[in-house]
């Protein structure tokens, strides 16, 4: 499956994906600039069914102009869980994260050119 971007001469393919069925899940997925090189590559597998939906347990995302490299194992799927709104704090995320890393705030002035 190719999703094309109209309005260039002979389309651009933005993304190409591999699919796997039935029932039919993505197993990998290419991201494509639009002179056709490769931004990224997903590779997902290990599918898990929680409540009638598919989720990848293992996703392997590869950016190669970046030499860059992430992968992702689910120990724990939930549909619909309750979150907890301190994850949504960012506040009380970056004082905690200035006292784990010892830093200490600086006041910094610009000086103007003579």
């Amino acid at each position: 499956l190719e999703i094309i971007e109209r309005g260039f001469p002979r389309g651009w393919v933005r993304r190409r994906f591999t699919l796997r069925g039935l029932p039919w899940v993505v197993v990998r997925s290419v991201r494509l600039d639009k002179e056709g090189r490769v931004l990224a590559v997903i590779t997902k597998d290990i599918y898990q069914v929680k409540d009638g939906v598919h989720f990848p347990a293992h996703i392997d995302a590869e950016f190669p102009g970046e030499n860059t490299r992430m992968t992702f194992d689910m120990r724990a799927i939930q549909v619909n869980g309750e979150l907890d709104g301190k994850v949504f704090d960012i506040e009380a995320i970056r004082k905690r994260l200035v006292e784990e890393l010892g830093h200490t705030r600086v006041q910094w002035e610009e000086k103007q050119a003579l």
